[in-house]
């Protein structure tokens, strides 16, 4: 195509790149109808817990987006950050991004979210998807990008895991038990176990709290 009518079509909007024309997909996509498994609800709580870790997206509102034929991942729109569908599916997610998890259990979603790879790639395009508006230098952007995900890999070290409460034999006593990688790391490797602090609420009163995320400090995080 001559240069001139390239030129022309992009003024009026009438020609886009590869990934623009992905963009543009994903932006014009049907809201994602997806199935709640234990494996896309607990994504999105770790998905929703990274992004209250950055002020640039904690304002964020996640809307999945129905990403069938679709390459691009994400796309941040005003408080929105569209994901596409496919990263809520165990198998789909795996296609381009496979682990020793996809491998060892037959691709299936019913079991609890432990791919740290894939909040690990998402963050990255979340962090590029971030940075094309700030009006900071490179090396600025370089270190807040380095700090965030620092921040990201210890808070994935911290995810509580296989979360069990068990009832005992005395009355109103109750046995809660977590795996997570750097306390039993500590454990193995110096002998050490990390103190961690546990608050039951009861369902009559504080049921809305379910889905806030919270952090070892003042600021949110998983």
């Amino acid at each position: 195509m001559p240069r001139a009518l390239w030129t022309s079509l992009r003024e009026y909007g009438l020609a886009r790149t590869p990934v623009e024309h992905a963009r543009y997909l994903l932006s014009n996509a049907t809201e994602s109808n997806y199935q709640h498994t234990v494996y896309s609800e607990s994504f999105n709580r770790v998905l929703g817990a990274i992004l209250k870790m950055d002020p640039h997206t904690k304002h964020l509102k996640i809307v999945y987006k129905s990403g069938t034929g679709i390459d691009s991942d994400l796309l941040i729109e005003g408080s929105k950050m569209l994901i596409n569908d496919r990263w809520l599916d165990f198998e789909k997610s795996h296609v381009a991004s496979f682990c020793s998890v996809s491998e060892v259990t037959g691709c299936k979603s019913n079991f609890e979210f432990s791919c740290d790879h894939i909040i690990t790639h998402l963050h990255e395009s979340i962090l590029l998807e971030t940075i094309k508006e700030e009006k900071t230098s490179s090396l600025v952007q370089h270190t807040q990008m380095m700090a965030l995900r620092l921040k990201v890999h210890r808070a994935l070290r911290q995810l509580p895991r296989l979360v069990k409460v068990e009832k005992t034999a005395l009355p109103r006593q109750l046995i809660v038990s977590w795996r997570d990688l750097e306390s039993q790391i500590m454990f193995e490797e110096h002998g050490s176990n990390l103190v961690c602090h546990v608050t039951l609420h009861r369902e009559s009163t504080c049921a809305e709290r379910k889905r806030n995320l919270v952090g070892p400090t003042s600021q949110s995080g998983i």
